[in-house]
């Protein structure tokens, strides 16, 4: 079914990268990302777009791959049947807050096709266009509103199911917070986003230690 947001439809077609889900019943996690970036975005086909690729797809896919009984080879990041699977044996989601392009900086791998500001209506920037701002605006047809709905239907069934759902980054927990309320917010999990781990070994730990909590 096409997503009513945003409502430029052959834009959403080309640039949604669907949430990876498990499939089944139990579902043990669900992690949240931000929003994809060139790597997500880059094959044309939905079908083969994915959360999680390039260096930190390379990081994250590695560190669920232990928990499998036969771990798959991240590097490179495998195609999305294969995350697909390795979501069903884990019995975790993965997925991104927005599921559109954020970072301004897109354009320069896309062209002027995928500028979020003028494509969503704000982007990932301290600007007037910044999510945070052009939330400040209000209106009953605030973008970025209509974007923390979207997640907020997506999240909402696992959440009411007491599933645990765990942020990748802070700029992921913003948009999460506001989808789940209070109550749901104040049992969210953090941990800091896989493209620090290669930078901050103690980043590192303390994702890998959370994900055998819950995984292990």
């Amino acid at each position: 079914m096409a997503p009513s947001w945003p409502f430029q439809r052959a834009y959403a077609a080309r640039y949604r990268v669907p949430d990876l889900l498990p499939g089944t019943k139990r579902v043990r996690a669900v992690f949240v990302g931000e929003s994809p970036h060139r790597d997500e975005v880059a094959p044309e086909s939905a079908g083969e777009r994915s959360p999680f690729r390039g260096m930190a797809g390379r990081e994250w896919w590695s560190a669920l791959a232990k928990f499998q009984r036969h771990p798959l080879v991240a590097k490179p990041v495998p195609p999305r049947a294969e995350l697909e699977a390795l979501c069903r044996e884990l019995g975790v989601a993965v997925l991104n807050a927005v599921q559109f392009p954020l970072d301004p900086k897109i354009s320069l791998h896309t062209g002027e096709s995928a500028v979020p500001a003028r494509e969503l209506g704000f982007a990932k920037d301290k600007g007037a266009t910044g999510y945070k701002a052009v939330l400040k605006t209000g209106g009953k047809q605030n973008p970025v509103e209509q974007a923390i709905r979207d997640l907020q239907a997506r999240l909402l069934p696992w959440v009411e199911a007491g599933v645990p759902v765990v942020c990748l980054g802070n700029d992921s927990r913003w948009f999460v917070e506001r989808a789940v309320g209070a109550e749901g917010a104040a049992k969210l999990l953090t941990i800091p986003h896989p493209s620090s781990w290669w930078r901050n070994g103690e980043n590192r730990r303390r994702a890998l230690s959370t994900l055998d909590q819950l995984l292990g």
